[in-house]
């Protein structure tokens, strides 16, 4: 008998069955079910008979009335079966805005950096010369930075509003991943001053670098270059591979400082009527 696909709202979901699929298919650590708990949490999913193949779904009503798909903070794209995210978005009716992992469909590209990390991977020249640098000015790591510290950098020092509804979610994914023993925030001090912050999630198989922050006034000492270097190498010395996602930038200097570590860009589609 040919297995048909369900919807099943959350707490239907076994969480064992679905994350095993996300894993055996290789989904990308913001499909897992606790991630969806953090940053939507009345997400509803679509599984294929016994979780053969799942699609976390965001939809939500506008105003009580107004059905609204829209792809959550901190998931950079929807994956799945692409046949059958062909007919779910065939048959909404409603405001959409949603990031696809495929390109089917008419719609915006996106990208974001990828990096695979591996045994091959080696700092450049000018990644080395930039984390001398900070070396060099008594930059110093600190592996375990607490949310009131990185929150108030944040605030005083991110370049766009981080506040309100932003905040909250990325404080619930942040709880949620360090319980779980994945999530951390990863700083670089220079003379005694935040110079540069990571909000971090990492399993054995990939990186999520979820947000970062650099006061303007340090840029100039290179630590988020030193940042980034001892992240990657402390991931090598643990396991042979990872899938590092620099989750994306539409900022194209942002995009060649990603390059400088040996990302490549990875397309996305953002299919939309708002």
């Amino acid at each position: 008998m040919k297995a048909n696909w369900k919807q099943m709202k959350r707490e239907e979901i076994d969480d064992a069955l679905w994350d095993a699929c996300v894993l055996r298919n290789r989904g990308s650590l913001f499909s897992l079910s606790w991630y969806w708990d953090a940053v939507f949490p009345d997400w509803t999913g679509y599984v294929l008979g016994d979780y053969e193949q799942v699609i976390p779904w965001p939809r939500k009503l506008k105003w009580g009335w107004l059905p609204v798909l829209k792809t959550p903070l901190y998931v950079k794209w929807i994956e799945g079966d692409q046949m059958q995210l062909r007919l779910l978005l065939q048959r909404f009716v409603g405001l959409k805005k949603i990031h696809l992992e495929n390109s089917f469909g008419k719609g915006k590209m996106r990208k974001v950096q990828m990096l695979k990390l591996g045994a091959n991977w080696k700092r450049s020249k000018e990644v080395d010369k930039n984390h001398r640098k900070c070396i060099q000015l008594d930059g110093v790591l600190e592996t375990d930075v607490a949310w009131s510290e990185f929150e108030l950098v944040m605030q005083n020092h991110h370049p766009y509003k981080w506040k309100g509804h932003t905040a909250e979610v990325m404080k619930r994914l942040y709880e949620a991943a360090k319980q779980r023993g994945e999530g951390k925030i990863i700083g670089v001090k220079v003379k005694g001053q935040w110079a540069a912050m990571q909000f971090l999630i990492a399993d054995d198989r990939q990186i999520c670098l979820i947000q970062n922050v650099v006061p303007n006034e340090m840029r100039n000492t290179a630590a988020m270059t030193f940042l980034l270097v001892e992240i990657f190498e402390s991931a090598l010395r643990e396991r042979e591979t990872s899938l590092v996602n620099f989750m994306g930038s539409e900022v194209e200097s942002v995009a060649r400082f990603n390059k400088k570590f040996g990302a490549e860009d990875w397309t996305f589609r953002e299919v939309g009527n708002h």
